[in-house]
């Protein structure tokens, strides 16, 4: 029964692609005194795909190597799915400003749901 540790972060995965995907022909809306909005939710999108799959990973007994290699393979697939997804939308919209903004946060969204999850999870894995 690996699918019912797995299916939150799978269904989070789509999420974040489907919001990847979507164009936004809108103005940058900016917060916080100028970061674009758009980044900060790519940090969410972000700390929650960290910290679901590396649940899922750890939590799931079947596969034992997925769970030792946990905290190697979901900062890298993150790498991926950042690199895709700053280069599909580098391709539609070339704004170098919000790809800088969208990859600092993304970045940072993978640390801290790494963290997050280390400091909920410290004494159970």
């Amino acid at each position: 029964m690996i699918v019912r540790y797995l299916l939150p972060g799978t269904i989070w995965y789509l999420f974040m692609w489907l919001l990847f995907l979507t164009p936004v022909d809108e103005p940058i809306l900016r917060v916080f005194g100028g970061l674009p909005a758009r980044s900060l939710v790519h940090g969410l999108l972000f700390v929650g795909f960290s910290h679901l799959w590396l649940s899922g990973l750890n939590r799931q007994l079947r596969f034992a190597v997925l769970k030792r290699k946990a905290f190697v393979i979901v900062p890298a697939v993150a790498l991926l799915t950042i690199a895709a997804a700053e280069s599909i939308y580098w391709i539609q919209h070339a704004n170098s400003e919000l790809l800088l903004w969208n990859l600092i946060f993304d970045f940072a969204g993978t640390g801290m749901g790494i963290l997050s999850f280390r400091v909920l999870y410290n004494k159970c894995y």
